[in-house]
């Protein structure tokens, strides 16, 4: 599900990636920080009651990040329902 949703997020930055990575670099070099990179990254934990938490974290043009949040959880929802639909119904029944 991982790849899959990579893919996604990647198709999502493709046209703006160059200019994210630049941005980042400078960014970096000018303030002197190291920041966590340019490439799209999904980071899974548990929660103290477990629940999985998913994190999603992108460099992005600040105009456009909820219009990407929203597509991303979009994606997400739908790899989720695709993949775990069948197993969940399949419990209901028994």
């Amino acid at each position: 599900m991982i790849p899959g949703m990579i893919t996604k997020i990647d198709h999502h930055c493709e046209d703006f990636i160059e200019v994210a990575r630049r941005y980042n670099s400078v960014i970096e070099k000018h303030a002197g920080v190291d920041l966590p990179g340019s490439e799209p990254h999904i980071h899974i934990t548990s929660s103290p009651y477990g629940e999985q938490i998913i994190h999603f974290r992108l460099f992005c043009p600040t105009d456009r990040a909820i219009h990407l949040e929203q597509d991303i959880r979009c994606d997400f929802m739908y790899e989720y329902e695709s993949r775990f639909a069948e197993s969940t119904t399949e419990a209901d029944k028994t």
